[in-house]
C-alpha cells in the first residue's frame, strides 16, 4: 500500500520469544528482591519520528510472539526514518534498538480534491 502525506501509519512490531516453544508462555519475571512475589514481565516500544514525536505502548503478552501497533500521523512527504526501542521493564541487558525507513508520497490532487468536499458535509 502507498503511504501518503496526512495519514494515519499503523506500525506493527512483533516481539518474539526464541526461548519459548509456539504454545508455551512466559511466567513471572526473576525478581528475587522484588517486594512482590509476581511480577508481570512487560515490554515498552518506542518509536520516535523525525519530527521529534514519540509513540509508545507497553505490551503485557506471555505468549511465544507478541505483537504491538502502534498508530501516528505521517505529516509530510519524503523520506521517514522511525528510530525503534524495544526495552524490557524486568531485565537489563535485553533493550533492543533498530530503525524503519519507509516512503511517504504526496497525496494525488484529486484525492485532496474529495477529502475537501468529504469535509464541507461535516
Amino acid at each position: 500500500d502507498e503511504i501518503c502525506a496526512g495519514d494515519v501509519v499503523t506500525l506493527q512490531v512483533e516481539l518474539l520469544r526464541s526461548s519459548l516453544e509456539e504454545q508455551d508462555a512466559a511466567g513471572a519475571a526473576h525478581t528475587p528482591l522484588f517486594p512482590s512475589s509476581t511480577v508481570v514481565e512487560a515490554w515498552w516500544v518506542i518509536v520516535t519520528l523525525p519530527d521529534g514525536r514519540v509513540c509508545t505502548t507497553r505490551v503485557v503478552d506471555p505468549s511465544r510472539r507478541a505483537v504491538a501497533l502502534l498508530k501516528f500521523r505521517v505529516s509530510r512527504a519524503g523520506k521517514c526514518r522511525c528510530a525503534i526501542v524495544v526495552m524490557s521493564e524486568c531485565y537489563r541487558g535485553l533493550d533492543v534498538e533498530d530503525s524503519l525507513t519507509f516512503t511517504v508520497n504526496t497525496r494525488p490532487k484529486e484525492q485532496q480534491s474529495d477529502d475537501e468536499y468529504d469535509n464541507e458535509d461535516e
